[in-house]
């Protein structure tokens, strides 16, 4: 795990990388104000995985049509994966859910009491994002195998988020996001070229993350990303 991390850590820099980081950070810089473009990092992200689980250096921007595609088809396999939190929220009602924290501020008052059934809708609506956001990372990953949803098989999916290897993976690019953000937020604070150096940032952390992801997508022995079934695909990872 140490090699991957140092090796992913490497990877935004590897071969002559100038031109795909300065278009990386203005695309990053573009989807703060217009998210769909969020879509084209989100196929950028597939196509990292993909390089790096063959070996290959840092994935280009170019046929940006295929870029499209694979981030379309991430956010097709990932979108709905969030619509049970979005249901509660509806259920409850966003104020209501948006204000239940500050409701325990009269927990013991004799005159308001908090509004437990909101907190606990909240909680709820934490887990069930956490859960989430774990299948859609994994939904990414599978979507980088397969190349196409008609290869992609929730059962595949569940299988590689129940795998231990991927569990680590998952666990070590968070930490990678996390340290990005943090680091994206201190250097933004700085006058003129704060903005784009956090941008910059968050992009490095995006390639590394990525890097760190495709250490679980299994390959032949010639390099090829290999698609198999669930039961196969969990057999893999874990071997691997």
């Amino acid at each position: 795990m140490t090699q991957r991390l140092d090796d992913a850590i490497r990877a935004p820099f590897d071969g002559d990388s100038t031109d795909t980081l300065v278009v990386g950070t203005l695309l990053t810089l573009a989807s703060v104000s217009t998210p769909v473009l969020g879509v084209l990092l989100a196929g950028y992200a597939v196509r990292a995985i993909r390089r790096r689980a063959r070996g290959d250096g840092l994935a280009a921007f170019d046929d940006w049509r295929g870029l499209a595609g694979d981030g379309v088809r991430v956010a097709a396999v990932t979108l709905p994966l969030h619509l049970p939190a979005v249901g509660v929220v509806a259920l409850v009602g966003l104020d209501r859910t948006l204000m239940s924290i500050s409701s325990l501020a009269h927990f013991g008052s004799p005159f308001l009491a908090p509004d437990y059934a909101a907190v606990a809708a909240l909680l709820f609506v934490v887990v069930l994002e956490l859960l989430a956001g774990y299948l859609s990372v994994a939904g990414l990953v599978r979507v980088a195998q397969v190349g196409s949803l008609r290869g992609y098989h929730v059962g595949d999916v569940v299988a590689l988020a129940r795998d231990p290897g991927f569990a680590r993976a998952f666990a070590l690019a968070c930490v990678v996001g996390v340290v990005a953000r943090l680091a994206g937020l201190a250097v933004a604070a700085l006058p003129f070229v704060g903005v784009p150096l956090g941008a910059f940032v968050a992009f490095v952390g995006l390639v590394v993350a990525a890097s760190v992801l495709a250490g679980v997508v299994p390959t032949d022995g010639d390099g090829r990303l290999t698609v198999s079934t669930a039961t196969r695909s969990t057999r893999t990872l874990s071997e691997g």
